[in-house]
């Protein structure tokens, strides 16, 4: 069995080759289109919990509990959630001689339609 004395320097990490990487402003910053790849099943699972209509509205996360990363969940989830387009038109109704014009319920009404998005 050989016992080696290790020095100071020997157990002190190299960071010279990391500086130029730690001197970058923007290394905190989140790139766009980067969180679903550091998160791919959470960012799917938001996906179909957004997207496709479900019976409750809820998805149980098991997430850390630090402040930082539940804001950034959150932001991540308003980016992901596109809320419904607002709908425009009216429907109406003819009755003989009478015209009966009510408000847009439904995509499909006669002279209903969304606004582009």
């Amino acid at each position: 069995m050989t016992i080696t004395k290790l020095t100071r320097n020997d157990l002190a990490p190299d960071t010279e080759s990391y500086q130029a990487l730690f001197a970058q402003a923007d290394l905190a910053q989140a790139e766009d289109g980067l969180s679903g790849e550091l998160q791919p099943r959470l960012f799917y699972g938001l996906e179909q919990l957004l997207v496709t209509p479900t019976i409750s509205p809820f998805m149980l996360v098991k997430a850390p509990e630090e402040p930082e990363y539940l804001q950034w969940l959150a932001t991540e989830t308003r980016t992901l959630h596109e809320p419904a387009a607002p709908l425009y038109g009216v429907r109406y109704q003819v009755n003989g001689g009478n015209v009966t014009l009510t408000p847009a319920k439904d995509a499909d009404d006669n002279f209903a339609s969304s606004a582009p998005g």
